[in-house]
């Protein structure tokens, strides 16, 4: 049990946190999933302190970014805006335990967030193999809204049935075999604009695993900071499923976390036919070289679960 003395001290570094927090808010090249955690914490300071004008200015400005930010976090088909699985997690997370905090308590009703919540959730499951295992698509930091080993309440997606299904928003297809065979393909963007900072350069990479063992995977992230040569390798082109042209990326690494030059990448066509799936997807990244190349790769699926990658260049 903490002492008066004890509780007070808390109070006071809780009062200071939200105080600098609230004056120096994520609002521009950095509004992702920092702004989130601002606004999660600022929610749980707002409640400690809810007779103070400072509090209720917390609170408001809590709400009203949550609200706003929903739309741009999380896509219209429920795929992040950064490019990243795990702090798509992280995001979802932040957003179900503020939400579920503040409803309870009475301090505001979010409730209107849960059908883009839950189309986050769908996102993620769409991915999610028979181990749970979600493949490591884009940076991480390992970062969790409560612990590792601990989750906010949250609604749990089913996994989907098995067939293709594509999120053009995102710009992911994922084609779940009733065998168990699970694979990815990424046709989206580089990230999140300006900066595009947990996108990597992974335009038109495939990941695959059998029954939840992976043969074709995305590296990760590795680590961020004291190792610059490890680290632009694991964002770069070369360390994923996809095609490198003359050792360069398809964007171009101007810092550990910024991007220039970034590409355009879309699915072309999408055939089905009896039982199998043509997916064929475009990027441009290569379009700033001496001599230009574009990259068009063909994804053939059927329904056993084997696959067939063609690429051509132009």
């Amino acid at each position: 049990r903490l002492t008066d003395e004890e509780f007070a001290a808390i109070g006071r570094a809780v009062w200071r946190h939200a105080w600098l927090t609230r004056r120096r808010l994520s609002l521009y090249s950095s509004l992702g999933n920092h702004t989130i955690a601002e606004c999660a914490g600022l929610a749980f300071a707002a409640a400690l302190f809810p007779g103070s004008g400072e509090g209720r200015d917390w609170l408001d400005t809590a709400v009203s970014l949550l609200r706003r930010e929903i739309s741009h976090q999380i896509l219209a088909d429920g795929g992040p805006v950064e490019q990243s699985f795990a702090y798509h997690r992280f995001v979802l997370d932040l957003y179900w335990l503020t939400t579920d905090f503040l409803g309870r308590n009475g301090l505001a009703d979010l409730r209107d967030l849960l059908p883009r919540l839950r189309a986050g959730e769908e996102f993620l499951a769409a991915f999610r193999d028979r181990r749970g295992n979600l493949p490591a698509i884009g940076d991480s930091d390992d970062g969790r809204a409560v612990a590792p080993s601990l989750a906010p309440a949250r609604w749990e997606a089913p996994l989907p049935e098995p067939g293709v299904r594509s999120f053009p928003d995102a710009g992911y297809s994922v084609f779940r075999c009733a065998c168990g065979a699970l694979l990815t393909f990424d046709h989206g963007p580089l990230g999140m604009p300006p900066l595009y900072n947990h996108g990597h350069a992974d335009a038109l990479s495939v990941t695959y695993s059998l029954e939840g063992i992976p043969f074709l995977v995305d590296p990760g992230t590795f680590r961020y900071n004291g190792d610059p040569v490890s680290r632009a390798w694991f964002k770069g082109t070369r360390s994923h499923c996809t095609v490198t042209i003359d050792g360069e990326d398809q964007a171009v690494q101007e810092t550990g976390f910024i991007w220039s030059r970034p590409y355009r990448s879309g699915i072309v066509t999408r055939r089905d036919k009896d039982a199998m799936v043509r997916l064929e997807a475009i990027h441009d990244g290569y379009a700033r070289l001496r001599e230009p190349v574009r990259h068009k790769r063909s994804v053939l699926l059927f329904d056993d679960g084997c696959f067939l990658i063609r690429d051509s260049f132009w």
